[in-house]
């Protein structure tokens, strides 16, 4: 059988260690990881 294709979502939390700013764009570094500020959709203040 042929199945139907879904939307999802990805998330992960973790501490903002650095932002970077590369050719124009922004990014944020969390846990040790460089992602595109633009796939960030939540900050939250502890």
């Amino acid at each position: 059988g042929k199945g139907k294709s879904v939307n999802s979502q990805t998330f992960t939390t973790g501490l903002v260690t650095d932002v970077l700013f590369e050719d124009s764009r922004a990014f944020a570094v969390v846990n040790g990881e460089k992602l595109p500020a633009e796939q960030i959709t939540r900050v939250s203040i502890n």
